[in-house]
């Protein structure tokens, strides 16, 4: 999977970049108004969490269920969100516009399960300290 992540982050921050700049400059003189406010959101939102990718990447373990599920949901809102912007930016297909909520839903359990991480680590702090000040009696040392 860390492979694959690092191959996703390039990915996508090249697309974000690209879309970005397509908006500002290129784009700008034959799409409407409206359009290329929606590419410009939708890069925004692709950097976001493209940016969030790489942190988790560079700095966390993937053995941990709750980052991996994080990284799968900042992926899946990428495609879901930014990618059906995109497209009905362009094409104007209206079915696209039920797409984008489930990429927000996906960028929003993303956050939560990174939450739900800092919990499960929160409180292996708190009973560690629990377990070794509390609960040892006074004189009693542990011996390594």
């Amino acid at each position: 999977m860390q492979k694959m992540l690092w191959i996703f982050i390039g990915i996508s921050g090249f697309v974000a970049v690209l879309m970005g700049a397509a908006a500002a400059h290129w784009l700008a003189a034959t799409m409407e108004t409206a359009d290329i406010l929606r590419i410009e959101k939708a890069a925004t939102y692709q950097m976001y969490h493209t940016l969030a990718l790489l942190v988790l990447a560079s700095c966390c373990s993937m053995q941990s269920r709750c980052i991996k599920t994080s990284a799968l949901c900042f992926a899946a809102g990428i495609i879901f969100f930014s990618g059906s912007l995109y497209a009905y930016s362009v094409t104007h297909l209206h079915g696209l516009v039920f797409i984008t909520p489930i990429g927000g839903i996906s960028f929003m359990l993303g956050w939560l399960a990174l939450t739900v991480y800092g919990a499960r680590k929160q409180l292996q702090v708190r009973f560690r300290f629990i377990k070794h000040r509390i609960l040892k009696p006074e004189g009693d040392t542990y011996e390594a």
